[in-house]
């Protein structure tokens, strides 16, 4: 989907609630600058499959109270299809070895059903990133700030900057829109991401802490204009969209229901 278009701006209302391990995972979780980042794309009509044997496995492990080695927060890409992440400080974090699996019947069985429904569902480009923090391109409101291991709705924007040649307009203009935001008190959290060891595109996230905040709030299209007048944000925005060469943007949603956290 293209940057220039409304789509971008448009607000869809979508309602993520709190993850396994709640406000306290959720803290702990924002102050690692890394997440790694498992992208599991498939058609629209292959979401309900994989989303139907996530939810069994995840009620699997529950009931038995088993480590799950496809743990992560789980969040709906509308369209596109699941991410997987798991936040982390160092390198050495990724490497800690997992849990010698169970190997009753009853498990393997359980995995076999998890892996051949789930995996049945995928097409590619089905990838890991490492995706890191970029702190000095968020934007966070005076009002309660939003995020993706808490209860939250929102957008995902994975932007194409062309290096060197619109890398500098690209971060300048988001810093002056988040200027105008303050201006204006605007209500939503934006975080940004780079990919490190990945394709180099940026992730933008606007999201609230509700679907009724988010849906509430102006577009930032208006929030701009309301904030620097109708011609400077114009021009402002326009800028940045220049920066664009391509981006992939829909609405985002925090899977409760899919989502674990690591127990040992």
């Amino acid at each position: 989907m293209a940057f220039q278009t409304a789509a971008f701006f448009r607000h869809a209302a979508v309602a993520c609630a709190a993850i396994v391990g709640g406000a306290s995972y959720a803290a702990t979780a924002d102050e690692r600058p890394y997440v790694r980042v498992h992208v599991d794309r498939m058609p629209a009509a292959k979401l309900k499959q994989f989303a139907d044997a996530r939810r069994d496995w995840v009620a699997f492990v529950a009931d038995k109270k088993l480590f799950d080695p496809w743990w992560g927060t789980f969040l709906e890409w509308q369209g596109h299809g699941f991410l997987s992440l798991r936040p982390f400080k160092s390198l050495a974090e990724l490497e800690r070895p997992s849990p010698a699996a169970p190997k009753d019947e009853a498990y393997r069985a359980a995995v076999d059903r998890y892996t051949a429904q789930s995996d049945e569902a995928l097409v590619f480009p089905h990838t890991s990133q490492i995706w890191a923090v970029v702190p000095e391109l968020g934007y966070q409101p005076e009002q309660a700030t939003a995020s993706l291991f808490a209860p939250c709705s929102g957008t995902l924007s994975i932007d194409t900057v062309a290096p060197m040649r619109d890398e500098d307009a690209y971060e300048e203009s988001w810093k002056k829109v988040h200027d105008a935001l303050r201006k204006v008190h605007y209500p939503l959290t934006h975080v940004m991401y780079s990919t490190r060891y990945g394709d180099g595109r940026m992730m933008s996230l606007w999201l609230a802490g509700s679907a009724a905040a988010f849906e509430q709030a102006p577009s930032l299209d208006k929030a701009v204009a309301d904030a620097l007048g109708p011609a400077a944000a114009a021009e402002l925005l326009a800028t940045l969209r220049r920066s664009i060469t391509a981006s992939d943007s829909a609405a985002l949603t925090c899977r409760t229901d899919l989502s674990t956290t690591r127990i040992d």
